[in-house]
């Protein structure tokens, strides 16, 4: 039941109390105050918040076209990094507001974990990644190394156990698993369907929409996939560093392997030290390419490839973008293309 609603049916209960002492007529326009309030549940909308920008995309997706949802975001699309985002007093509101709140998961919403557990109870949470087999977080300094995976290893036998209460064991330990599962298309596949899963409990009448939508876009989300597999598969060389531990969910599925990180923590550049020993590090590997990221500076990687002589090219986890239809479709096919020019020179 939407909060608003359930707000004004209790006030009208309330009412209908009061006046029991004041004779049959005004319990009875009690009773038909109430009727209309119950009847108006089926007019009011649903309000869900999206925690940040892929969640938010995802979840535009697969509600598109529906009727009676409002869909906001927590984080602003331009604000970009959620790992140390402080929550605003705005931001509280549209949380008071909804009746659900679609995250990530995988602890990557610390700042939301207070704030949650005080509307426990009246606001759902959906959590994207549930039924996904998470990769632990990074251990060491030096970023893992993630060779292929295959839909079939991770979308059967991981399911149970998964889907209930995830969140809440992946959240008190935080940093334990890496959250960036909506950076391999065919992990925000399967995100798309749980949001699609979960939507349509909160308007069973629009159940077979919100799954057709997510249908169509989990179709193209595994064609990308497939195609990155088969770039991957071409290539004579799959080893890259990355800008920070963003990628190890797609390169798990489509067979990178990751040999560096220009960033131990996002925004935090490496010493002089520390750039010449992932240049070693690199040579020792030999990797194809240096990947950077459009949120942060790009000064390691450009001055890692002038150490290494490997080219420079930018491989998009899509933290900021554009708040709209197609975007994140789009943002995958760039990614695509960019693996595409560095592993096959196309």
């Amino acid at each position: 039941m939407p909060k608003r609603l359930k707000t004004l049916l209790i006030a009208l209960s309330l009412v209908g109390t009061l006046l029991t002492g004041c004779g049959e007529e005004a319990q009875e326009g009690s009773t038909e105050d109430e009727s209309a309030a119950e009847t108006q549940l089926d007019e009011e909308q649903i309000e869900v918040a999206a925690s940040f920008l892929p969640v938010y995309l995802l979840t535009l997706e697969v509600a598109e076209g529906a009727e009676r949802l409002e869909l906001d975001w927590i984080i602003d699309p331009a604000a970009g990094d959620p790992h140390n985002y402080q929550l605003r007093p705005d931001d509280r509101v549209k949380l008071e507001r909804a009746d659900a709140v679609v995250i990530n998961g995988l602890g990557l919403e610390s700042f939301l974990h207070g704030v949650l557990e005080e509307f426990e109870g009246e606001t759902e949470v959906i959590v994207a990644t549930a039924g996904i087999e998470p990769l632990p977080a990074r251990d060491d300094g030096q970023g893992g190394h993630h060779g292929a995976g295959h839909e079939d290893d991770h979308e059967a036998g991981h399911d149970e156990g998964h889907e209930e209460g995830q969140d809440e064991g992946h959240q008190e330990h935080h940093g334990e698993y890496n959250p960036h599962v909506w950076t391999s298309p065919l992990q925000a596949a399967r995100m798309a369907e749980t949001i699609a899963a979960a939507l349509g409990d909160l308007l069973p009448d629009q159940r077979e929409l919100f799954a057709e939508n997510a249908a169509a876009l989990a179709g193209e989300l595994r064609s990308i996939h497939e195609e990155l597999v088969a770039v991957v598969a071409a290539a004579e060389n799959n080893r890259v560093v990355v800008n920070h531990d963003a990628f190890p969910y797609l390169a798990r599925d489509v067979g990178l392997e990751i040999v560096g990180l220009l960033n131990a923590n996002p925004g935090a550049p490496l010493s002089a030290g520390e750039l010449a020993e992932l240049a070693r590090e690199v040579e020792l590997n030999v990797a194809a390419a240096i990947f950077v990221e459009p949120q942060y500076p790009d000064d390691a990687g450009r001055t890692l490839a002038e150490m290494t002589g490997l080219p420079v090219h930018t491989l998009d986890p899509g933290a900021t973008g554009e708040a709209r239809l197609g975007w994140f479709v789009e943002l995958q096919r760039e990614n695509l293309a960019a693996l595409r020019a560095a592993l096959l020179g196309e």
